[in-house]
């Protein structure tokens, strides 16, 4: 989400998660929930020759694997 505020990412994170729980699937072989839910994570950088879309990537599958 080019030039989008950390704000304004969340907002559109939370508008994908309330409309996957809108749509109310059902999730049979869950002990959690009957219905299919949704966890959304964001990070943000500002690019410098130092960083990369690969930095970026890894950056954030590590922090979202901490929080499972």
């Amino acid at each position: 989400m080019p030039n989008t505020s950390p704000e304004g990412a969340v907002q559109g994170a939370e508008k994908i998660r309330a409309a996957v729980q809108a749509l109310q699937i059902p999730h049979g072989n869950s002990l959690v929930n009957q219905y299919v839910t949704l966890s959304v994570g964001g990070a943000s950088t500002t690019p410098t020759y130092a960083t990369s879309p690969k930095m970026l990537i890894t950056t954030t599958d590590q922090a979202l694997y901490q929080e499972k």
